[in-house]
């Protein structure tokens, strides 16, 4: 019995060494990201408001790797005759809860991983044109590639932005943004 535990176990052991067993094989893995970089305004509205979508370009550090990303994604003034607070805002600032929008990172394998909200919520502080926010949502298969093709899951980001530029009534047109992703990224 012990020869063919033996041969069982060089051949496996062969086999994950030629490639022919993939040793990452489905299941859960924690997903973490701390990115940085900066937002501007575009002219895109995606709800009519007038109240145009904000483009981030980034990069960062994940746990699978180096990547960039960019994410699109529009916010409305908070109206306080039909939404009820987040909870996620202190007093003093302005909420702006989520209307549309979506993440992409690319990695260095060309690999791309679709990031969709599902909450998010901006709480600026109209004094010092800086804010925080709060985002969750699922990693999305559709429009994920390679290693990320197929999967599933959720992730929760907290994150600051700094505005940089104003327009004359104190909106910020382009500035800075930071924040740390953590999710569990589930692969077929």
């Amino acid at each position: 019995m012990m020869p063919l535990k033996t041969t069982t176990g060089v051949l496996i052991g062969s086999l994950l060494l030629i490639g022919t067993i993939d040793p990452a094989a489905a299941g859960t893995i924690r997903y973490r990201e701390r990115s940085s970089g900066s937002f501007h305004n575009t002219a895109i509205d995606t709800n009519g408001d007038t109240i145009p979508a904000t483009l981030s370009l980034l990069t960062g550090k994940t746990s699978a790797g180096p990547m960039t990303g960019e994410t699109l994604g529009e916010f409305r003034l908070f109206n306080p005759n039909t939404d009820t607070p987040s909870g996620e805002c202190a007093v003093g600032t302005l909420e702006f809860p989520f209307v549309n929008g979506i993440g992409v990172n690319r990695f260095q394998d060309g690999s791309i991983l679709v990031l969709a909200p599902q909450f998010s919520v901006l709480c600026l502080d109209p004094l010092t044109g800086t804010g925080i926010f709060v985002n969750r949502g699922v990693f999305q298969s559709r429009g994920s590639t390679k290693r990320f093709q197929g999967v599933s899951g959720s992730w929760e980001t907290h994150g600051t932005v700094t505005g940089l530029v104003f327009t004359p009534t104190g909106e910020g047109v382009m500035g800075t943004v930071n924040f740390e992703l953590n999710g569990n990224l589930i692969l077929p």
